[in-house]
């Protein structure tokens, strides 16, 4: 694939995950259980950086995963973020969309290569997330697995309402 028929595709998913969720479970998709897979056995975050509070589901055929986020009434982010208008910051949920992909490769490469977040290619917010708003995490790989680069989409929503998409790489690290 060029660079510019990438760009495009990852253009035109961005498009696509801006109107609604970019994957349906299917018949591959396994649900998880509260707790059934702890996030730390795949990625390095703890907390309190650890923005992914629980998967809840993966689909390895489709190269997809979906999680969740509940953002706390009393999170000290929104003391600052903003006192009078809380507002979950943008870059906090990329990075809790950044760790969900970076569980998925982990899945992916079955505990193989860790991924480390590289670039956002672009990411647009369509709706603030609020104190107390359950975010459900939505990624999906683009393209094929392996290699040194991988690209995901990554996706947040607010009871089924786009709150967030950004297109994202990720490199492999030792």
């Amino acid at each position: 694939m060029t660079a510019t028929s990438a760009a495009e595709e990852a253009e035109q998913t961005l498009r696509r995950a801006r109107r609604g969720p970019l994957w349906s479970p299917g018949p591959d998709t396994r649900a998880i259980a509260p707790g059934a897979l702890p996030l730390t056995g795949l990625i390095p975050h703890r907390p309190p950086f650890l923005l992914v509070d629980a998967l809840t589901a993966v689909d390895l055929v489709q190269g997809a995963i979906a999680g969740e986020r509940t953002l706390a009434v009393d999170d000290p982010v929104f003391a600052g973020h903003f006192p009078d208008h809380p507002v979950y910051p943008g870059v906090l949920i990329v990075e809790a969309l950044a760790q969900l992909l970076a569980a998925l490769g982990a899945l992916s490469e079955g505990g193989g290569p860790k991924l480390a977040f590289a670039t956002s290619a672009r990411a647009v917010f369509l709706r603030p997330a609020r104190p107390g708003d359950t975010l459900t995490l939505l990624g999906r790989r683009l393209g094929e697995p392996g290699g040194l680069v991988q690209r995901g989409v990554g996706q947040a929503l607010i009871d089924g309402e786009v709150c967030a998409a950004v297109i994202m790489e990720a490199a492999h690290v030792d």
